[in-house]
């Protein structure tokens, strides 16, 4: 697909209007009739919008819809737009329901729904060469895990194969969004307080107990902590009702430590009447959600350096603190086969007996976060960057 991203974001946009006017056609109140034929006409002008620049038509804001119809046709010549009759219309409608308050027949909307669901398909394959459900913003997203699920999702989509889509796209909201609510390492006893560093479920779940008590299956590993996703969600960005209808509309998902995947076989998720229209939905709104959290991810500034930085250690078994201070609780105890730790910085203690150093040791198997004190590190070793 070699469209530009302006052109993708109208085509989007268009795809946008007719789903509004679709959930307002059902309604079937009388004020939403008249926003109906109003937001099919917009999403039929956002469309040709799009073309008119992917074609290099020049349009006046005063251009009437015909001549809209008009100048496109003669770019595509010896082919024409589908369904121009109708569409005009369309545009009539709306213009009496707009100016003159005349409400629109609701038989007559549900005609128009379908002509312009059909001409979206029509005229995209004849002036994209693309199919118009298949129109999105992936190919701006980061190349990785979330990307390669999302790819095999369209492929799914267009080959029909609905269930498979819902259950890709979740996947990839997993990962961009479920994976930090994963509380599976706290089923075990020696699992010591530092354990949940970086796990966002709430605290009272990330314990043995919890888990006995309300893990039935390995779905339940996964505590979404709501009031803190919705924080998230909010200060990235991200539509709230969009991310929770397609937790709603897609089956859950849990990947292993080993990387494979368990799939909720949820019957009324994967086996309705509405497969197609939900793996849509899913599939534009996913798209669009991993791709703003790695916008946001990547506009925000760091500091870069060289490191990871270590220090070495001066004798096996150094105790880890919960604090800059040795009367705080021992969190861990580094294993005798480590004789240096990676750290992030040193800083005085909490009650003056010395510099600490704070650690934030990662490795298969091993996760350490906390303090040593100066004295079990090996001062007479220079301090370097360990090479990754």
């Amino acid at each position: 697909m070699n469209l530009s991203n302006s052109v993708v974001k109208r085509l989007m946009l268009a795809r946008f209007f007719l789903n509004l006017a679709t959930e307002h056609a059902r309604s079937h109140r009388e004020v939403s009739s008249f926003a109906a034929i109003n937001q099919l006409q917009d999403a039929v002008e956002t469309f040709l919008f799009a073309a008119a620049e992917h074609l290099n038509v020049k349009l006046e804001r005063r251009t009437e819809f015909n001549q809209y119809l008009d100048k496109i046709d003669e770019k595509i010549a010896p082919q024409n737009l589908p369904f121009r009759v109708p569409l005009i219309r369309l545009n009539k409608a709306r213009v009496a329901s707009k100016h003159d308050a005349i409400k629109p027949d609701d038989n007559e909307i549900a005609s128009f729904l379908v002509v312009v669901r059909e001409f979206f398909d029509e005229s995209a394959r004849i002036i994209f060469s693309v199919e118009f459900s298949s129109i999105n913003l992936l190919a701006q997203i980061d190349d990785g895990a979330a990307r390669d699920l999302l790819s095999e999702a369209e492929s799914a989509f267009h080959n029909h194969e609905y269930t498979e889509c819902l259950i890709l796209c979740r996947k990839a909201f997993y990962l961009t969004f479920e994976s930090e609510y994963d509380v599976s390492q706290f089923k075990d006893d020696n699992v010591g307080t530092l354990a949940g560093f970086g796990c966002r479920a709430p605290y009272f779940a990330q314990s043995k107990d919890y888990i006995e008590k309300y893990v039935k299956d390995p779905f339940d590993f996964i505590v979404l902590d709501h009031s803190k996703v919705e924080s998230n969600l909010t200060r990235d960005g991200i539509d709230t009702v969009c991310f929770w209808n397609v937790w709603r509309l897609t089956p859950d998902v849990y990947r292993q430590k080993d990387g494979s995947w368990l799939v909720k076989r949820e019957f009324k998720k994967l086996q309705n009447d509405e497969l197609e229209q939900n793996a849509s939905y899913v599939l534009e709104h996913t798209i669009d959600m991993v791709l703003r959290q790695q916008q946001k991810r990547k506009a925000a500034l760091w500091v870069r350096g060289t490191g990871p930085f270590a220090v070495p250690l001066r004798r096996p078994g150094v105790s880890v603190y919960e604090k800059a201070d040795r009367a705080s609780a021992v969190v861990g105890v580094i294993p005798p086969e480590i004789d240096q730790v990676e750290v992030t910085c040193s800083v005085p203690g909490l009650n003056g007996d010395g510099e600490y150093w704070q650690i934030g040791h990662i490795q298969v198997g091993l996760w350490l976060y906390g303090y040593i004190h100066n004295d079990d590190v090996d001062l007479d070793r220079e301090l370097r960057r360990e090479e990754t």
